[in-house]
């Protein structure tokens, strides 16, 4: 669908990648909070609404989840799925854990979702141009949502995952950038915390969910690994 659009993609995220990134998200939030357009957006898909809500949307992906794991287990021996018993735990552990920030401050309504997002940014979703200028492309699940959940999707993207200097770098930028503006930034920062493992976790769920579509069961490996290298050490 987007073969018209000449450029190329960028191979790994760099300094120059990173910024061009947070300016992105900064330019775009800076329009909205002034109303330029007077944009009326619709929310993002899996808008980060409210902890319940982001808890939810969790559940209904690992349900799929769970039915690819049950119908491994026929095929596998026992200890290739033996990790998802510890995502298991893990998965229970941090929902009890976020569930009881749900009416603390920062989680109140009048200040969740206050932002736009792009939804699936990336390198996968970048062109340099031949006159080089970088575009965006692919804004099927744009809208309103909260920077907490975009910032955590940047992290922890699987096909182009961050270290933790260039996450880092990258959140404090758009922190100092938005705040310059004039955008406040403190209370989606604590949501972003509140949200970082599952979010990863989440991620791991569509891996696995996407054995469905090719049926590769080399895609388990590619879950069990995203799980112990980059979830599990947490």
């Amino acid at each position: 669908l987007i073969s018209w659009a000449k450029g190329v993609r960028p191979k790994k995220i760099n300094e120059q990648v990173s910024k061009e990134i947070v300016d992105f998200i900064v330019e775009m939030n800076l329009a909205y909070s002034k109303g330029v357009g007077s944009l009326e957006l619709e929310y993002a898909c899996e808008a980060c609404t409210s902890i319940h809500q982001t808890i939810n949307i969790f559940k209904n992906k690992k349900e799929v989840a769970d039915k690819v794991m049950r119908e491994a287990e026929r095929y596998c021996e026992s200890t290739s799925i033996k990790w998802y018993k510890k995502f298991d735990k893990l998965e229970i552990s941090e929902i009890e854990k976020i569930s009881k920030n749900k009416d603390k401050s920062h989680w109140q309504e009048s200040v969740v979702t206050k932002n736009i997002s792009p939804s699936d940014i990336g390198i996968h979703n970048m062109l340099r141009t031949y006159n080089h200028e970088m575009k965006f492309i692919d804004f099927e699940y744009s809208g309103k949502d909260d920077l907490s959940k975009a910032m955590a999707d940047i992290e922890t993207q699987p096909n182009h995952l961050l270290t933790y200097r260039q996450a880092s770098v990258i959140k404090e930028n758009i922190i100092k950038k938005l705040s310059e503006g004039g955008v406040s930034c403190e209370s989606w920062i604590e949501r972003y915390e509140d949200i970082r493992i599952i979010t990863k976790l989440k991620w791991c769920v569509i891996i696995i969910k996407s054995k469905l579509k090719t049926g590769e069961t080399g895609i388990l490996d590619r879950a069990k690994k995203y799980f112990e290298e980059y979830i599990g050490i947490e």
